[in-house]
């Protein structure tokens, strides 16, 4: 099942809100803290956003250690949970 960007509970920002930060920082006069505690984000993922460089090196990083804290019965019950999310939201007729 495909959920829209509202109903995708690990999204934290729109696209509109994501260009709204760029546009921001690029202008000067705001902080990677400032911008994170208006959007409640952390000023990583402000870094993040604002420098494809390092997004880059955040992907590089977690593709070679992500088995260093991979947990095998952590990841099941994520999964059973966004999977319960996403049927509840298909018997309420909330997804197309």
């Amino acid at each position: 099942m495909k959920l829209s960007d509202t109903q995708d509970r690990r999204r934290k920002l729109t696209d509109e809100e994501r260009e709204e930060i760029k546009e921001r920082y690029i202008l000067g006069g705001e902080t990677y803290r400032t911008l994170a505690a208006e959007f409640g984000v952390t000023h990583s993922m402000i870094g993040i956003l604002v420098n494809p460089k390092r997004a880059a090196q955040v992907k590089q990083r977690i593709s070679d250690n992500w088995r260093a804290n991979y947990d095998k019965d952590e990841h099941r019950k994520s999964m059973r949970k966004t999977r319960e999310y996403k049927q509840g939201l298909n018997q309420d007729g909330k997804l197309k």
